[in-house]
């Protein structure tokens, strides 16, 4: 069964920078480690999605733009993200998008 297939499954943030100074990606505040991608041996192809927001409220608190749906690392929604930073007064504006397939 692919990830597709498993609604828990759909969708995982791999990776979560904010606060990132210019262009010093390493100064940024990481909100979520790096999870590298990677297909089941024998899966299906998987589908990935790299998105790049723009802050347009200063500085994001992090900790308190964190969605409850975060505790677990499969349920989170980058539409939840963009929401709780939303309602903070930090609304993300998209910049820039990449997507690709993979399988094993």
């Amino acid at each position: 069964m692919c990830a597709t297939q498993l609604r828990r499954l759909r969708e995982v943030i791999h990776w979560l920078v904010v606060n990132i100074p210019g262009e010093n990606l390493s100064a940024g505040e990481e909100l979520l480690s790096y999870r590298p991608v990677g297909c089941p041996y024998n899966g299906k192809y998987h589908r990935y999605a790299f998105f790049i927001f723009k802050q347009t409220g200063g500085k994001l608190d992090g900790a308190a733009t964190m969605p409850e749906s975060y505790s677990k690392r499969v349920q989170q929604k980058t539409a939840d993200f963009l929401a709780a930073a939303s309602s903070s007064g930090n609304a993300l504006e998209l910049t820039a998008a990449a997507v690709f397939e993979a399988c094993y």
